[in-house]
């Protein structure tokens, strides 16, 4: 759950940010009352801090949205991070290039603070007694993974392509997760190494979280990742890829695994494993999937 905490450091960075719980705004950092669509009121619901209906409805469900003054053409990014309850992360992007460099160093910051905060909580596990230590452990272990996927959300840039030879690929994903990687294929391709990491690390790590049991399968043309946990529930496939989901096994993990893909001119496909589980490909865009 995001608290007052996170608000607080947030705000000491200058970023405008603000929390939604049950369709209210709990908290908010003083920067979001100086964007042109938002008036905080604690507790408010949506309809009050945000009177336009269509910048509320962008809120909740675009990447971005923009919005005419009378000098300029302003430009709006949102970042949304899902607990219990949701953080929206705004990113003005008027000035794109100066603005988005000046948000990736202040979300760097953040999640050394984050990570330095773990570190003191994990270093007093040792005095805790069950059943409070392993719920703690949980939660720091949530917590960390959850700044991974923020530094990798911002550290997604256009990477250069270099011959990555599959085999090889598939040793260090071996040497890296506790996984079965049932073939590999003799191929080489030639994409960002980093990015396909990136991807394969997210949906990895996603399924050990959640279904157990993981093996990949490199084809000449594709990567299959399948596991043999809950599988996607019917309600949730079209909104899997996105980051705004309130369901607790599909979130930002598979949003930056999409988002790594597009990026590396892959595509990224799922459909139900049988008769439970699911199986995500990675493959080069030349495969026609039906």
């Amino acid at each position: 759950m995001f608290t007052n905490r996170e608000i607080n450091i947030l705000e000491s960075l200058n970023i405008p940010a603000f929390v939604v719980e049950n369709g209210t705004v709990p908290l908010a950092t003083g920067q979001i009352s100086e964007l042109p669509f938002f008036t905080f009121v604690p507790h408010g619901p949506l309809s009050v801090n945000v009177r336009r209906s269509d910048i509320r409805n962008a809120i909740m469900t675009k990447d971005s949205f923009a919005i005419e003054t009378p000098t300029t053409l302003r430009t709006f990014k949102l970042y949304r991070f899902v607990e219990s309850n949701m953080l929206i992360v705004v990113e003005e992007t008027t000035h794109s290039n100066k603005e988005r460099d000046q948000i990736e160093i202040l979300i760097y910051h953040v999640v050394h603070e984050i990570r330095n905060a773990l570190n003191s909580v994990a270093l007093s596990l040792d005095y805790l007694e069950e059943p409070f230590a392993s719920s703690v452990e949980k939660s720091i272990n949530r917590l960390d993974r959850l700044s991974q996927q923020l530094t990798d959300f911002v550290s997604m840039k256009k990477f250069e392509p270099e011959d990555v030879y599959m085999p090889e690929m598939a040793e260090y994903i071996k040497s890296q997760y506790k996984v079965e990687v049932k073939e590999s294929a003799q191929v080489t391709w030639h994409v960002s190494r980093q990015l396909l990491l990136l991807s394969l690390r997210n949906i990895i790590e996603n399924a050990l979280e959640y279904a157990g049991s993981v093996s990949l399968i490199f084809n000449v043309n594709s990567i299959d990742i399948v596991d043999t946990g809950p599988g996607i529930p019917p309600e949730v496939l079209e909104k899997m890829f996105s980051p705004f989901n309130t369901t607790k096994s599909v979130g930002l993990g598979l949003f930056i695994a999409k988002k790594a893909c597009d990026a590396n001119g892959l595509r990224l496909d799922y459909r139900p494993n049988i008769p439970k589980g699911s199986i995500f490909t990675i493959s080069l865009p030349s495969i026609h999937r039906i």
